[in-house]
This record gives C-alpha cells, structure tokens and sequence, in this order.
C-alpha cells in the first residue's frame, strides 16, 4: 500500500497521509542536494542549510516569513541535529509550542541524519541496548521477522538494528509477563507492545505489511493504535513520519 492508497482505503487518515505525500516529496528532493556531512558535524553547512529551508517551505506550503526564526537557527548553526534522536530540542526564541517547533526540527534534519548514517558506513547490527547504532534514538516501531527476532526501525536517520522478539527496547525489559500485546480488529499485521516497566510503547508489524509498503506508511496506517497507547498513558519515545509523538 502506498500512500496515496492509504488516504482511498482509510479516510479518516487523509489528513496525515495528504502530509505525509509533501514530507515525502521534501525529503526525495533533499536526497538529490547530495551533501555529505563530515563526522564532526552537527548541522547542515549554511549553504546548503539555506537550500534545506528553501526546500521545506516550498514543500510544505508553509511562507518562509512564518519560519524566519527557525531559518535563522538552522542557517547560522544553532541547531545540532544530533540531540534531536535523544529527544533533546534547542533552545531559541520561538513562537511555537515545543511539539510544533520539534516535528518541523524532526522534518528538516531527517535528511541531514540519513546522510549522517550513510557516511558512518552502518551496516546492519543487533542493537544490544535497544538503541539506534548510528544516532542512538530509541525506536518505536519494529519489524517482526520469521525468525525469532524483530527488527528495530529508526525514525530519524533510516538504519535498522535487530533485536529480541520480546521486550522493551527502552528499559532493555525482557520478562513477558510485563509487556501487554494488543491487536486491534482494523489494524491486521501491526500489534502493539505496552511496557509496564517504563510506560512506553513499540508498534510492531509484520515483515510482509512492510514489504508491500514502507515502514513510514505502515507506521502512520496504524495511527489510531497510537490512540489507544496513549490513552492508557503509554508514550512514544520517537516521532512518527509526521513528526509527532503524542497522538492522542
């Protein structure tokens, strides 16, 4: 399923979805700038970061006079790009709420982390602290494999990492009897794993739902059990493709 069916089979996402398509459309136009950041790195470089922001506004529809102040700490280097997986938002003066000002963060420094990843080399490994391996995020959603694993899925940079079948890769709980699965009846091939160790949550598809899609349309098609995580006072430790971490 792509997006755009997506937004045809499940109305009441076309609002997400429709977002999605522009965030999607920003970020294959970010790949094709080619930048390549050195190790040391914590932001774009001020041309290229110009171009990022020209980028994102055009994208997203969004007039560059509304985002001065966030063009302005991106091009002159006041944003490190690498705190944001540790759920670290910088500190400048902005007329936004914190959750508004990190999801156009998240959008904006998606490309700069997934070309962080790719100049680090990564190649596939077991996350042995549940962590990202490249930009130590702690995921929230996972693959389930046939095997007796999953795989770990970073929302920020792209890399993937395996990890145990059962349990919370947040707290590194691993007793069964603390992790509640819930399968929802209109969410075939995506379950939920509630910690009540941590209160945090993981959404876990199957490999094949993931296959026919991507795991950003197979995360955002499963939004209402985010709802009902949330409402049960579980939380999300990393953004959804949209940026979000509180749903509900």
């Amino acid at each position: 399923m792509n997006i755009r069916e997506l937004a045809t089979n499940k109305p009441h996402l076309a609002d997400a979805a429709a977002l999605y398509e522009r965030i999607e459309d920003f970020l294959k136009k970010a790949d094709a700038l080619k930048y390549m950041p050195a190790e040391a790195d914590a932001s774009y470089d001020k041309q290229t970061a110009e171009k990022i922001i020209t980028l994102f506004s055009e994208t997203l529809c969004i007039p560059m006079e509304n985002i001065s102040p966030l063009r302005e700490a991106v091009v002159v280097g006041t944003v490190d790009f690498r705190r944001l997986p540790l759920n670290e938002v910088p500190a400048f003066a902005s007329p936004w709420h914190e959750d508004e000002l990190y999801a156009m963060l998240y959008i904006i420094g998606r490309p700069f982390l997934r070309w962080k990843a790719e100049a680090s080399g990564y190649e596939k490994t077991t996350w042995d602290n549940g962590r990202c391996s490249v930009c130590g995020s702690n995921p929230s959603f996972a693959v389930m494999k046939k095997e007796d694993k999953k795989t770990l899925v970073c929302s920020f940079c792209g890399s993937t990492g395996t990890w145990r079948r059962i349990g919370c890769p947040s707290c590194m709980e691993i007793d069964g009897s603390k992790i509640d699965i819930i399968e929802a009846e209109n969410e075939e091939g995506i379950r939920l794993e509630l910690c009540n160790t941590c209160n945090s949550y993981i959404k876990a598809a199957d490999e094949e739902l993931v296959s026919a899609s991507t795991a950003d349309v197979a995360d955002l098609m499963s939004l209402p059990l985010d709802i009902i995580a949330q409402q049960k006072g579980f939380s999300r430790n990393s953004p959804n493709p949209l940026g979000l971490r509180n749903i509900a």
